[in-house]
């Protein structure tokens, strides 16, 4: 059994794999929406307190918005983490009769190889998604913004 990139993808359903990149990427913002949000505060003083609240709503929506797409994404990716887990599981409960292995090594190898590998592989590849795409859309950002601070950034 290859366990790989393609496997978790096949064994994935295609609403979920679309869910989670769809929160990949609003939750990426997370870095982008702080920086421009608190930025503008030394922009605030001497506003009125018409501008004051309206900043204060247009930012609380953003937030919300941005941290909801975040425990959001990590909801999808637990729910992809528990399906691989099962599938992964049922493969190797299959093999292991196939094999006709003794029944303590195949009960060890769902038990103690199939969590190894979540823990290992599955959590990581999820992690590895999410900060990705995160210093991905933050790179695009700054170097949008200010090309050359952009570098200094992204070589920092």
């Amino acid at each position: 059994m290859n366990i790989n990139f393609k496997w978790i993808i096949k064994n994935l359903p295609f609403w979920l794999l679309i869910l989670i990149v769809i929160t990949l990427i609003a939750g990426g913002f997370e870095g982008v929406i702080n920086g421009i949000i608190l930025g503008q505060f030394p922009n605030l003083v001497g506003k009125s307190g018409t501008d004051l609240i309206l900043f204060l709503i247009k930012s609380t929506i953003i937030f919300v918005a941005t941290y909801t797409a975040i425990v959001l994404q990590n909801i999808f990716l637990n729910m992809a983490r528990k399906r691989l887990r099962v599938k992964l599981k049922k493969t190797m409960l299959i093999n292991s009769f196939a094999l006709k292995e003794d029944a303590a090594s195949g009960l060890n190898h769902i038990s103690n190889d199939a969590t190894k590998i979540d823990d290992q592989y599955f959590a990581v590849i999820a992690g590895i998604l999410s900060t990705g795409t995160a210093a991905i859309i933050s790179t695009i950002y700054v170097l949008r913004v200010n090309l050359l601070m952009g570098i200094i950034f992204v070589a920092f």
